[in-house]
Parts: structure tokens; C-alpha cells; sequence
């Protein structure tokens, strides 16, 4: 059993944040946060840049690659840009 670690991820959405979130707490997003042990602790946007989010998720190590891997048409479709991703891992 791998251990559990938080992961905070900061990227930019092509959407407004409130279409955005619709999808981040649909059923089908809890699925797949499910299919990979993910538990979304918070989300939310800048006060500064409304197309600025934060997820951060407790999760194994490495499931929130996984979970990319095996999603990125659908993170495409949901204008997702993670050209501008940083990333984050706590212990």
C-alpha cells in the first residue's frame, strides 16, 4: 500500500469557473476521482485572475499522473490548460 500524500495543482481554465466547477463535482468526476483513489479536499479560483484555479487533492503517489494519463481527452474537452500547471506534493 502506497502511501497518501496531498498534491496541490494550480492551472488555467478556457471556461468561466462557475462551468468549470459543474464538471469538477459532477457524478462523472467523482468517479473517476474514485477510480483512482483521489479525494478532492478543495477547489477554488484566484481573487487576482478568475481563470486561475487550485485542486487539492490527497491521494497514493503518482494517481494524479495516472488519472491525467488516462483522461487527458476529456481534461481537453473541458478546457482545462495545463500549459500553465505547477504542481505540488505534501507529505
Amino acid at each position: 500500500m502506497s502511501r497518501k500524500i496531498t498534491i496541490l495543482i494550480s492551472f488555467n481554465i478556457e471556461t468561466k469557473f462557475e462551468e468549470w466547477i459543474k464538471i469538477f463535482d459532477s457524478k462523472e468526476s467523482d468517479l473517476i476521482h474514485s477510480e483512482f483513489d483521489i479525494k478532492a479536499l478543495f477547489r477554488g479560483l484566484s481573487k487576482d485572475d478568475p481563470k486561475k484555479v487550485i485542486c487539492i487533492n490527497q491521494s497514493p503517489e503518482g494517481n494524479i499522473q495516472k488519472l491525467f494519463k488516462a483522461n487527458s481527452k476529456c481534461i481537453k474537452i473541458h478546457k482545462i490548460n495545463f500549459s500553465y500547471m505547477e504542481e505540488s506534493s505534501w507529505i
